[in-house]
């Protein structure tokens, strides 16, 4: 058969392996990461920075704070650091290069699970998927440890398929090892290969040799942290202590009646129905779940046992051992089954059906990528911290103390490549656990011949987060003396910069 492909139609045949189209798209998947570079935010992906550049330096150390310990993530990207140095390229690329890897491993498991036009179809897909191409260029755990769960998946099925592959289900563990050590939420993988085993009715001895390559990494982290704290387990104490604390603290809703059942049974199909992140995609992902489920086929199966077992665990399941917290809800948890539900669609629209593959698919794959570029571009994730940005190119060359609030100063540090600068200080430091004194605040009423950054996002969205957190109270009521020398973005974002006289 000649090599064909169509696109409005779309008709379909292949003598090669079709790695040219492959290519396409990888460069179209790379130019809409670099077209809509999205870099840092003042949240997450600033503190894996700033633990990153530490690492690099030699200076890091594990704090209660729980990002500290997912170092899968951090010392990849401080090797990074080491050798290229701290610009907001070398800060997202390797987030960049794992993005364009999972292009290419759902081109793999598509065309390992149904044929190569279901892996081309689904490489298409991810490559414009609005969720990847938003957060494939900053750093956060999420989406790394979704991609090294899928590699994990991968070599799991290639085992299965190939007689005398045990050597597969090695690298399946390790791949699921890796997952782990970059986000902890991916040791649910097991649920996957539990019900994978039910379903096939069968238990290969073989199985334990992903057992053997994920504990191998686990021991990794066990005498990592018992190096450093003396407490293999510090990771789950961090856990225990500090995110389910906030949990409780900042979700009270989650543990009424009323919030419990809302957040269990209506909270992720609002969000998968309504949130831009997702584009128009799992319109469509539950039409080809629904034909799947009616249409059994043996690799469809696979995938639908791939996203239920995940997001049952996700949905009911708890983010503690001791107590009963539901896992919260954000867009970016959701890339947990992105490969399995963008693999089920490319599957259903890559059937052989005359209808579907002349009128249909174009006009599925059309809408797909036109409504997934407009949603791309409404995302404000790549503009949340460009009044920062303008900020501090206005005081880069001012010769006076600058005071402004913690999270900021991390962010302009930051974007300075971490060269410190000593003439901004903070006027405000929050410790979410310290028992008395959470907060340390300057009083600005005295500082004369200064700048103050008041930004308007931190003073007004913190307070949200963490409740006890305070600022000095004369960014709300400036002082007669102050005067506003510049003003950047609008209503909630605006940073003011005031010159005190």
């Amino acid at each position: 058969m000649e090599i064909y492909i169509k696109i409005l139609p779309l008709t379909w045949g292949m003598k090669t392996a079709g790695y040219k189209y492959l290519i396409a798209i990888l460069v179209l998947a790379l130019s809409l990461r670099i077209i809509f570079f999205t870099g840092a935010d003042h949240s997450d992906s600033l503190l894996y920075y700033t633990y990153a550049n530490e690492a690099a330096k030699g200076t890091f150390e594990l704090t209660q704070n729980h990002f500290s310990s997912r170092i899968g993530l951090i010392y990849p990207q401080a090797l990074v650091y080491r050798l290229f140095g701290v610009s907001e390229f070398t800060s997202n690329v390797l987030s960049l290069i794992i993005s364009l890897a999972g292009i290419i491993l759902i081109f793999y498991l598509g065309r390992m699970l149904f044929n190569e036009k279901t892996g081309l179809i689904a490489a298409l897909l991810l490559s414009f998927y609005p969720l990847d191409v938003i957060f494939a260029t900053r750093l956060l755990p999420d989406f790394p440890s979704a991609f090294f769960m899928a590699l994990s998946v991968f070599f799991f099925l290639k085992a299965e398929k190939e007689t005398k592959k045990a050597g597969f289900y090695f690298l399946s563990g390790l791949s699921w090892g890796i997952a782990y050590l970059i986000k902890e939420v991916s040791v649910i993988l097991a649920f996957f290969f539990f019900a994978y085993a039910i379903y096939k009715r069968k238990f290969n001895k073989s199985y334990l040799l992903i057992l053997l390559g994920f504990v191998l990494l686990l021991l990794v982290e066990f005498l990592y942290f018992y190096s450093g704290t003396g407490n293999p387990f510090f990771r789950h104490s961090q856990i225990e202590s500090e995110e389910v604390s906030y949990l409780l603290e900042s979700y009270s809703n989650y543990f009424t009646l009323p919030g419990m059942v809302s957040r269990l049974l209506f909270h992720w199909p609002f969000l998968i129905l309504h949130d831009l992140h997702y584009g128009l995609f799992f319109a469509f992902i539950f039409i080809a779940a629904a034909y799947c489920i009616f249409n059994r086929k043996e690799n469809s199966s696979i995938l639908l046992i791939w996203i239920v077992s995940l997001m049952l665990y996700m949905n009911f399941g708890t983010l503690s051992l001791k107590n009963y917290i539901p896992i919260p809800i954000t867009a970016k948890f959701l890339s947990i089954i992105t490969f399995p539900c963008i693999l089920l669609l490319a599957y259903f629209l890559g059937r052989d059906d005359k209808i579907l593959k002349n009128a249909i698919a174009p006009s599925i794959l059309a809408l797909l990528f036109l409504s997934s570029i407009g949603f791309i571009h409404l995302s404000d994730e790549r503009t949340i911290i460009n009044e920062i940005k303008e900020a501090g190119n206005f005081i880069k060359n001012q010769d006076k103390e600058v005071y402004t609030d913690e999270r900021t100063h991390m962010v302009l540090n930051y974007l300075s490549g971490f060269k410190d600068n000593k003439n901004i200080r903070d006027f405000n430091k929050f410790d979410l656990f310290a028992k008395d004194g959470k907060n340390i605040l300057t009083d600005l009423k005295d500082k004369h011949d200064a700048l103050i950054i008041a930004n308007m996002g931190m003073i007004k969205g913190l307070p949200k987060l963490y409740r006890d957190i305070e600022f000095p109270e004369q960014l709300i009521n400036p002082p007669k003396n102050w005067q506003l020398v510049k003003e950047f973005g609008k209503e909630d974002k605006k940073v003011l910069i005031y010159y005190a006289r």
